[in-house]
Formats: C-alpha cells, structure tokens, sequence
C-alpha cells in the first residue's frame, strides 16, 4: 500500500482545529458560567474514536498486510463509532438555546460551526483511509460502494442518536429495542427524509475530501 506523509500534518490540523472548538467552549463557559454546550466535548471525543480506530489499522497494514479477519474486526468496531464523528453536525441545533443577551450569538455560531466541523473532519478523514485500506482487500469499486453503504448506515446511525437518543453502545444491552426502532424508520416519512438528506451530505463532503487529499498524492 502507498504510503501517505500527509496524514500527520493532516490529524494535526484536525487536534488544532478541535482545540480552538474546545478553547471557545471553554472561554464561553468562564464568561456566562452557563455549562449547557459542555457535552460538545464529549461528542467530540467521541467523535475522535473512529479517527483513532482508522489510523490504529493503517499504520498496522503499513507495516504487515493485516489478515482479513484482525481488518474485519477492526473495521465493525470502526463503523460502531463513525457515526459520532458526523453527528456533531446536528448539534447546531442547540443555535435555537444559544442566545445569552450577555453574550454576542455570532460566538456561539462560530463555536458550535467549530465543533460540528471538527468531528465533520474526523469522520471524514477516518473514511478516506478506510477506503485506502478497504483497496487492499477488495477491488476499488466494491470498496467504494462498501463506503457508500457506510455512509447510508452512518446517516440512520445519526438519526438514531439525534430523533431517537440511541447511544453506539446500547447495541450490546439493549440491541432487540434498537432494531425494533430501526424497523419502524421505514414507517416515517420524516425518519427517510433525514436519512436521505444527510446521506447525500456526507457524500458530497467525502467527495470533496477525498479530491482534495488525491490532488496531495
């Protein structure tokens, strides 16, 4: 596999990022003494998850083609998390509860602009080398439909976290409720709706992405 040496320049232009989000929060915090936004820094970490998941296993296959079944699990672990690198999109809706009249609103979009972006990154970037390694095991147009099935199960992932308050990890005790919900998505028109949308979001995002890092290589 070809190595890239934009990746370290790259994952630290994503921390910067994410710092100046958490640093806004934090400033914001001092100034109101209003913790509401403080599960942004959650999200956010766990939004770092799959970024962490994707550079674990690509630095692995760097070094030894990893076999199939250490990718395969790797993998479902990753597309567990990923969803919570672009949910932080739909935290701007908390804009609604952000006017503070000690406090200008423009901060808060910037804030929260700045949170959704950087887990938007991580997730992002996260896929880009999935893909890369996905290559490795199968030819690059399967790869690149499994990425666009990703991104379809990442948008429902989304819609669960955001509508109906799932967490990543109720699938382990709570699994028979979580697909008794997601059954009755395609019941709801308004459920197909925000899973198509952001479908088609997150792959024109991706597609951006991925242009801009082969332009790189």
């Amino acid at each position: 596999m070809k190595k890239t040496n934009h990746i370290v320049p790259l994952v630290g232009l994503i921390a910067l990022f994410s710092i100046f989000a958490m640093a806004l929060l934090e400033i914001r915090v001092a100034k109101t003494g209003n913790l509401f936004h403080k599960a942004f820094e959650w999200n956010l970490f766990l939004a770092w998850i799959p970024l962490l998941f994707s550079l674990v296993l690509y630095s692995l296959h760097t070094f030894q083609k990893l076999h199939f079944l250490v990718f395969f699990g790797g993998f479902c672990c990753w597309l567990l998390f990923f969803p919570n690198a672009p949910y932080l999109i739909t935290d701007l809706v908390h804009l609604r509860a952000s006017k503070v009249k000690s406090f200008p609103f423009w901060y808060d979009v910037v804030m929260i602009f700045s949170f959704a972006f950087s887990g938007l990154l991580c997730g992002l970037f996260s896929l880009y080398l999935m893909q890369k390694l996905l290559n490795q095991y199968f030819n690059k147009i399967l790869a690149g439909v499994i990425i666009g099935f990703c991104l379809f199960l990442t948008s429902i992932g989304i819609y669960l976290g955001r509508m109906l308050r799932w967490n990543s990890w109720d699938i382990f005790n709570k699994y028979s409720l979580l697909l008794q919900d997601i059954g009755e998505i395609a019941q709801q028109p308004d459920g197909l709706l925000f899973i198509a949308i952001h479908s088609i979001l997150l792959f024109l995002a991706y597609l951006v992405v991925w242009t801009l890092i082969k332009m790189k290589e």
